[in-house]
C-alpha cells in the first residue's frame, strides 16, 4: 500500500529484512507481496541495483538540478548515464549567441546526447559551449552527467538559470525518448555562468515528464508583523 500511496523517496524499496522489520511481517509474506507488485508492473528487481518502483519519478532538488550543490540525490545518485550522439565545433547560432553574449558565428562546441535513468531514456539535450571553455570540454570524456564532465574539464558552475515550460515532442525527440510525436514533454533552457558571472554554456533539454520531478523548497522571510498589530 505504501508503494501505491507514496512510493519511497529514492525510488528504491528497502531490503526484505528492513521491510519485515518495518511492517512486522514474515519473509514469506514480504516475498509474496513483492511478487504480486512485480507481476502488476509496479516494481522491478534489478541485479546489483535492488528493487525499484517502476512508476517512481526521480525527484531532484532544484539546487542539484542547477548544479550549484553537490549531486547527492534524485537522478544524480549513480542512476544516470548518457549516450553521446554528436560533439563538434560549429559557428554559434544567433539565438545561442544572444543567450551567451557572444557574436553570432563565433566558434562553439555543440554536444548532443540522450540521458538515461535506470536504463530508461529520460532526456534529450543539446549543450552549446563557447570559447575558450569549449577546448577543455572537447577533450573530456562524457559518461555520467553534464556537471560531472564540466568539473572534470576544470570548469566552474558558479551560477545557473533555468527557464522551464511545456512543449510537444517532435519526431526525433519522440523517437529518442520513446514517446509519440506531439506528446507533451518538459522543456528546460539553461545558462551556466562562471565565478565572474560570464555565461559560457547554453543548454536546451527535453525531458519525459513521467520520469523526472524537480523538488523545490522556499521559506517566507519574516514579515516583521508584531503581535496584535
Amino acid at each position: 500500500a505504501d508503494v501505491l500511496r507514496r512510493g519511497f523517496a529514492s525510488g528504491r524499496l528497502p531490503s526484505e529484512a528492513d521491510l519485515m522489520l518495518a511492517y512486522g511481517a514474515s519473509r514469506t509474506a514480504v516475498r509474496d507481496v513483492l511478487a504480486r507488485l512485480r507481476g502488476a508492473g509496479i516494481i522491478e528487481r534489478l541485479q546489483g541495483v535492488g528493487t525499484l518502483v517502476v512508476s517512481h519519478r526521480p525527484g531532484t532538488p532544484l539546487p542539484e538540478a542547477h548544479g550549484v550543490e553537490p549531486l547527492r540525490s534524485g537522478v544524480f545518485s549513480g542512476r544516470l548515464h548518457v549516450e553521446e550522439l554528436d560533439r563538434q565545433l560549429i559557428p554559434m547560432p544567433p539565438p545561442v549567441a544572444y543567450r551567451l553574449g557572444e557574436a553570432p558565428g563565433a566558434p562553439c562546441l555543440r554536444v548532443d546526447y540522450v540521458g538515461y535513468c535506470d536504463g530508461e531514456p529520460q532526456s534529450v539535450a543539446t549543450n552549446y559551449v563557447r570559447g575558450p571553455e569549449h577546448e577543455a570540454v572537447s577533450r573530456t570524456p562524457f559518461t555520467t552527467d553534464w556537471y560531472t564532465m564540466l568539473e572534470q574539464a576544470g570548469l566552474d558552475v558558479a551560477a545557473t538559470e533555468f527557464m522551464i515550460e511545456a512543449a510537444l515532442a517532435d519526431d526525433l525527440t519522440g523517437d529518442l525518448l520513446g514517446v509519440r510525436p506531439g506528446a507533451p514533454v518538459l522543456l528546460l533552457e539553461q545558462v551556466i555562468r562562471d565565478a565572474s558571472g560570464r555565461p559560457y554554456d547554453y543548454a536546451v533539454v527535453h525531458c519525459r515528464g513521467d520520469r523526472i520531478a524537480l523538488l523545490s523548497h522556499a521559506t517566507r522571510p519574516s514579515l516583521g508583523v508584531s503581535p496584535g498589530s
